[in-house]
């Protein structure tokens, strides 16, 4: 459960940087006044959802004893 949890929360970092990225390119080239979000509105659902799911299998982790 931990590894999954762990390749998750990289994969939904990596997600939502190339999400940041991209959308910080492409709003240099569009013209004022139009919103790049809403071109890119499912890779931010992803990358939430993604981050949730992360959250939400690390409360199912083992605890190991210090």
């Amino acid at each position: 459960m931990k590894k999954l949890s762990n390749v998750l929360f990289v994969l939904a970092v990596g997600v939502s940087a190339y999400t940041l990225i991209s959308t910080y390119l492409i709003r240099n080239n569009l013209p004022p006044g139009v919103c790049p979000i809403d071109s890119r509105s499912e890779l931010y659902y992803i990358s939430i959802g993604l981050l949730i799911v992360s959250f939400v299998l690390s409360f199912f982790e083992k605890k190991s004893k210090a």
